[in-house]
């Protein structure tokens, strides 16, 4: 099939099947007498293979080091395994940072809407003197409980 077909059939665009093909993800294709490359249901299922490990967050050479180990007999579930826990905490560790900045934005966001008035006029050309003053920076330092009081002392 050619690699319009090949996309076609997998969901994967034509130019990615061709980087693909240039880090070795994908073995070189047979070639057409035309010169058109030529894929067989094998490289179907490894580019299926690669779509769904993707979407599982293995970066491509992962996937490439999976892919070898496979076809020299290696390959091992324990192994695999591992790298999706990996994956898994990676995730959770994103998440509890991402929990984080939101608490300090909301911080920043409450203590510069109810200290409005305090802030005045900006000085410079950014308009805004929420960044300017560090506000964000005291919020990320403050604890949840009792930052209110103080985040209203800094402004002043």
């Amino acid at each position: 099939m050619k690699i319009g077909e090949l996309a076609g059939t997998t969901g994967v665009g034509t130019k990615t099947i061709r980087y693909y093909e240039s880090i070795g993800l994908l073995p070189e294709p047979a070639r057409r007498p035309s010169g058109y490359r030529d894929y067989s249901g094998e490289d179907v299922s490894r580019l299926e293979f690669v779509a769904k490990a993707k979407a599982l967050g293995l970066s491509l050479e992962e996937i490439s080091d999976i892919l070898q180990a496979s076809s020299a007999d290696a390959v091992n579930c324990d192994h695999v395994l591992a790298l999706l826990a990996h994956k898994r905490d990676a995730i959770d560790v994103w998440i509890e940072d991402a929990a984080a900045l939101r608490d300090a934005l909301d911080r920043t966001i409450e203590a510069s809407q109810s200290s409005r008035t305090d802030l005045g006029e900006s000085e410079s050309a950014y308009h805004c003197p929420v960044i300017e003053r560090g506000l964000h920076e005291r919020a990320l330092e403050l604890e949840p409980a009792g930052a209110t009081g103080i985040e209203r002392e800094a402004l002043r």
